[in-house]
Parts: structure tokens; sequence; C-alpha cells
């Protein structure tokens, strides 16, 4: 009897997501996932502006009302000015005339950056909390059953399953101390930092101070130079913490998989995906893209800890990262939702030893030298007949397999002759090709 560990459900779409928005929908423009909170930064500088007296109130309104516009506006209408900043500022010009002052677009960025980043860590540490409790849940509910462990990739020892899910507990908990320190660096306003070295005017400390409690800042640097570049220091973080949960995301994955592949747990169907060629097979797709994205961040944090050597300034180098920032944000909060989904998707066998069809298939193949279909299809015929299939295992079938593998080479050298390669091309496929002066 299959034992399920938790009743918690995460939605199937978010996992969906992960597995198909790569290839579907892509990575959406920067500054249209950053839009709300572009829109909130504007509106809480003119809101500073007004407080010194250096806007008057219908100017202010009419202001809220062109950014609440902006929110509905055409993508395509963006892909027309360097950034959303230059859009907004643009249109503010047009409507109310008002002349940006002490303030420079960086400033501008670093803050909306923060403040996106506040969002992102939010949804990831709610996620992260689910994460805990099913953990936690499992541990508890855990019998103390013993489970295989690895040196070398192969197995060494054995431990009890509760220790296995204690230490993913462990790991996170690292991993959340360091999360306090980043988001002590996204409570602190870079506000007053303009291109580099700030501004002096008696209103403007009015106007930096106003607009940073509107945006929930707790602290300030001490600094310009400080909240100038500071800017490279939380992308840094982002993309070093997004690495180390991405990479205890695969490690649990990993050993989830590989658990249920020895027959000592079993996992929910929406968790694997179908092949093409071998539709009976289980695949563990949602380990290998998770696999994929761990690389991406880990690869991208690795970029952004030089940003932290440049020289003390703006340089336009840390504007290459926001997609960077964003595509790993997504990533994040879908690969968080997905590591819950597929450990409530785990179930246990409470008999000490578990045979799959699978395992029967392939252990006949591997020992036999039968093709792995055919071996399938012998496993399913006796379970539907209500015998045993792992007597397969001690019987003689005579099939004739092939051995060993199978390659193009000398036994076909017609099928792989460039003659009949050209054959099997599409007309289209060939003009191309004759274009070129390969045909």
């Amino acid at each position: 009897m299959w034992v399920s560990w938790s009743d918690r459900k995460i939605e199937r779409d978010d996992l969906i997501r992960l597995l198909t928005y790569t290839d579907v929908e892509g990575v959406p423009p920067a500054d249209l996932e950053m839009l709300p909170e572009a829109v909130a930064t504007e509106y809480a500088y003119l809101a500073g502006y007004s407080e010194a007296g250096l806007l008057k109130k219908g100017e202010l309104e009419k202001a809220r009302e062109i950014l609440r516009n902006l929110m509905d506006e055409d993508p395509r209408e963006l892909r027309k000015y360097e950034d959303i900043h230059s859009l907004i500022e643009h249109r503010l010009s047009e409507e109310i005339g008002f002349p940006y002052m002490c303030r420079s677009r960086n400033e501008t960025v670093n803050v909306v950056e923060r403040l996106y980043l506040r969002r992102i860590w939010y949804d990831t540490l709610t996620s992260i909390d689910q994460l805990i409790d099913t953990l936690e849940t499992i541990s508890d509910k855990s019998s103390g059953r013993r489970i295989p462990v690895y040196t070398h990739y192969r197995r060494a020892d054995s431990v009890t399953d509760h220790s296995l899910y204690e230490s993913y507990l462990e790991a996170l908990d690292r991993i959340l101390g360091e999360v306090k320190l980043f988001t002590e660096l996204l409570m602190t306003s870079p506000m007053g930092s303009g291109a580099i070295a700030g501004c002096i005017a008696e209103d403007m400390d009015t106007v930096w101070r106003h607009t940073s409690t509107l945006l929930g800042f707790r602290y300030s640097h001490r600094t310009t130079l400080d909240a100038v570049n500071s800017r490279k220091e939380h992308i840094r973080r982002h993309l070093y913490l997004a690495s180390r949960l991405l990479s205890l995301y695969t490690r649990i994955a990993r050993d989830i998989y590989h658990l249920e592949e020895e027959g000592f747990i079993r996992l929910s169907e929406d968790l694997h995906t179908g092949s093409s060629a071998l539709p009976h097979k289980r695949n563990p797709d949602l380990m290998e893209i998770l696999e994929a994205k761990r690389l991406y961040i880990a690869t991208s944090a690795a970029a952004a800890s030089s940003l932290e050597a440049d020289m003390t300034g703006y340089q336009r180098t840390g504007q290459e990262f926001k997609h960077m920032v964003v595509k790993t944000s997504i990533d994040l909060i879908l690969s968080t939702k997905a590591i819950v989904r597929l450990l409530t998707g785990v179930e246990i066998q409470r008999e000490d030893e578990t045979i799959y069809p699978q395992w029967i298939a392939t252990r006949l193949s591997m020992e036999k030298g039968i093709p792995y279909r055919d071996a399938y299809r012998m496993v399913k015929k006796r379970l539907m007949k209500g015998e045993d299939p792992l007597d397969l295992i001690g019987e003689e079938n005579h099939i004739d397999a092939p051995k060993g593998y199978i390659t193009w080479g000398e036994d076909v050298p017609s099928v792989t002759s460039p003659k009949a390669i050209q054959k099997l091309l599409s007309p289209t496929t060939k003009d191309i090709l004759c274009g070129i002066g390969i045909l």
C-alpha cells in the first residue's frame, strides 16, 4: 500500500509553466515585468516634490492619471524608448511640463529593482514556508525506514529517511540566514545619489525622505557613492541566493527521482512526462529542467560577482544584468513551487521492498539483451493475465534480439550514402542547401 506524505495542493499550472515557458513564452522584457514598481517609484518621487512645494497638487493628480494609464500601455510603445523610465519622463514632461531635478535614471533603476526584488523574494519566501512545512511533515511522519546513501555515486551505507529530509531543512536554514542580510539591503534607500554625487539643495532632502517613506524604505546609505555602487551588490546577492536555492532544489529532485528509480518511493503521474519514441517511459523532466535553471543562475551569479570589482561609480555594465535578474526571478518562483509539488507527490511503500514493472523490464533488457520495448510488453502481458512478471527474469526467453548497440555504419552503407541522404531531404531544404553551396 502506498502512503502519501501530504494533502497540500500546489497549482498544476505552475508546474506546467516551469516545464514549458522557456520554449513557448520566453522571457518578457525586463521593464514590462518591473512596470508596477516603475510606476510606483515615479509617483512617489512626484509626491516628494509636491511635499517640498516644488509641484502643485493639481499637477500631482494629473501625473497620477498619466501613470495609471501607463499600466495599460501597448507593449509595442515601449520599444520606441531606451527603457520604461525614458517613456515615463517623456509623457510627464509633455503633459505637465515638469523638469526633473537632482535625480538620475540610474538612481531610479536602483530603486525600482529593489522594489521588484522585494516582490520576488516575498513570493519566493511564501513558497519556502510551504516547503519547510512539507519537509517537517514528511520528517515527522517518517517511520525510520532505511534508505541508501552514496559515495562516489555508489551505495555506501544506509540512513533513516528522516535524516534525509532533516538535511534539507538544515541547508534551508543556512540559506535563509543569508537572505536576512539581503533583505536589509532591499530596505535601504539609494535616494539622493543622483548620477553619482547627489545634489546640494535644501528642498531635495524633503523630497528624498518623503519618497523613501512612501516606498517603504527603512534605512539609507551613508554616502551617495555607496548608494550608486550598491546596485551592483543587490544584483549579485540576488543571483547568488537564487543559485544556492536552485542547487538545493536540484539536489532534492535528484534524490527523489533516484529513490523512485530504485523502488523506495513512488511519484504521482504528473511529475513525469512521456516519451515521443517510447510512450511507456516516465521521464524525470522536472529534475532536468531544475538542473538547467540552476546552471543558468549559477553562471549569471558568477558573472555578477565581477561587478563589485568595477570602479566606484556608475557603469552601464550593470544595465545588462536587468534581464538576468528578471529571468532568474521567474525561474526562482516557479522552481520553489515545483519542488514543493515534487515533495507532496511522494508516496512510500509500507512493505520493505518494491519492484516496479519498469524495474523488471530493465533487468530483462540488460541481462538477456531483450530490447526494452519488447521486455516492457512481456511484463505488461504477464500483469494483464494476473501472473507474477518477476518470474520472467529466471526464465529462458528465446527472442531474436540484437546484441550491444546499433550504430549507423558498414552494415547498411546504402542508407548512409550522400545520395541516399539527399533523397530524404524536402524540396525546401534541398533548395536552401543548394543556395549556400552544400549540394
